[in-house]
């Protein structure tokens, strides 16, 4: 790997990083938390998609930790042993 392509993977770790930790310490959800004990705040069918919305981000997070944890453990191996096909 030439030294500007590593830079450059490392560069998109961080930012991957960087955009992680927005998330987690992003305050969108404690706006959440205060928003929907707002009297008269939903109806049924709204509350409905919300619910599908917050769905949707759980099973995502779930998800890209999946794809994270796979992907550190595939580069672990990398050049451990034969190599595939050898």
């Amino acid at each position: 790997m030439e030294k500007h392509e590593l830079t450059q993977l490392e560069g998109e770790i961080q930012a991957l990083k960087t955009s992680h930790a927005a998330l987690a310490s992003g305050d969108s959800l404690d706006e959440l938390l205060k928003i929907i004990h707002r009297p008269g705040w939903t109806t049924l069918a709204e509350l409905a998609f919300v619910r599908t919305g917050l769905e949707s981000i759980r099973a995502q997070t779930a998800q890209l930790n999946a794809l994270t944890k796979g992907l550190v453990g595939a580069a672990k191996q990398v050049g451990i042993g034969r190599a595939a096909g050898v």
